[in-house]
């Protein structure tokens, strides 16, 4: 019989993943056997013998529940898991990773928080060729609107952290499934808004595959121009709004931030070839852009004063220049 109350479920979108990858995934997770852990790998359609091996983990052992759906990207398959989880918190990891053996009980021991989070190790053919670690701490949404707004850069990902299930529930979190990049994100910075108590754990015991071509969909992104400037718009209403007079440090990370974002943008448009379809891309990012804050802060953007005047000339007369020049 299943367990019926789990500490936490881990869901793991399961989509044509190497199986050696798999296994490995599935294990390291399966070792927490010191802990209460439902996992829930969710098929979005495998073609292979992924969805077989998802199958005889589930036969094998109790804790693991398999759903098996109709392909539909990471974003369905993550709010299949969530429609079917018990646990009292929400683990995300993908298939084609692999975690510590430890990490789910460091996580559960900071004690009791709306969401947990850690570093990562980037692995690449069974070598750390990367170790992102985070301060530890603990905060809240006042601390980050105060000092500690840099830490919204650890939020970016799904790897290394525990939700509670309830914050989930109550606010109706899901993922965006009309997104194919930047995903979490997105759903992160929602989760973010409605959390209490926040800690971070400088522990890296996720361990994240890089230059993988096959598994999941999200490892190779459909760079969206729209979502970056969409969310920096969600940044600044978090942590900007309400401000009358503004937190300078604030300012500065938000107008470089915005300002890489346009530049990357800027960067991508001018590669397309065809010219109607890049002026088409332009027009479609140009609204969404907050150009009274850049224009505000302009002076403290870090790059050189001829980057800060050319982002402001004319579309047509940036798109041309960048095409020329890049």
């Amino acid at each position: 019989m299943k367990k019926c109350n789990p500490v936490i479920t881990i869901i793991s979108p399961v989509y044509k993943t190497d199986s050696k990858l798999l296994i490995q995934s599935i294990d390291s997770i399966l070792w927490n056997w010191s802990l209460e852990v439902e996992l829930i790998l969710v098929d979005d359609g495998s073609e292979n013998i992924s969805a077989v091996l998802c199958d005889e983990y589930a036969e094998k052992d109790d804790r693991v529940l398999v759903i098996h759906k109709k392909n539909g990207g990471t974003s369905t398959a993550r709010n299949a898991g969530l429609a079917q989880a018990k646990g009292e918190y929400i683990c995300f990891i993908d298939s084609d990773d692999y975690i510590d053996r430890h990490l789910l009980e460091n996580l559960l021991q900071v004690g009791s928080y709306d969401l947990v989070l850690t570093g990562l190790s980037c692995m690449k053919d069974d070598t750390c060729v990367k170790t992102k670690h985070v301060e530890a701490g603990e905060w809240t949404l006042d601390d980050l609107r105060d000092d500690k707004f840099y830490y919204i850069d650890y939020t970016t990902a799904l790897h290394g952290k525990l939700y509670r299930k309830t914050v989930i529930d109550n606010y109706q979190l899901r993922f965006n499934e009309n997104l194919s990049y930047a995903e979490d994100r997105d759903f992160n910075i929602k989760f973010i808004s409605h959390a209490n108590q926040v800690c971070n754990v400088d522990y890296a015991g996720y361990y994240y595959q890089i230059d993988i071509v096959t598994g999941l969909s999200h490892k190779i992104y459909d760079y969206n121009l729209q979502n970056d400037i969409e969310y920096w718009n969600q940044l600044y209403q978090l942590l900007c709004i309400n401000q009358a007079n503004g937190n300078f440090p604030i300012k500065k990370y938000m107008v470089n931030k915005l300002f890489n974002y346009l530049v990357d943008n800027l960067y991508q448009i001018s590669k397309v070839r065809n010219l109607r379809e890049t002026f088409k891309l332009m027009s479609s990012v140009h609204p969404v852009v907050n150009w009274n804050f850049l224009k505000q802060n302009k002076e403290i953007i870090d790059c050189p004063e001829w980057m800060k005047k050319m982002l402001f000339l004319p579309s047509a007369i940036l798109i041309l220049l960048l095409k020329y020049y890049t």
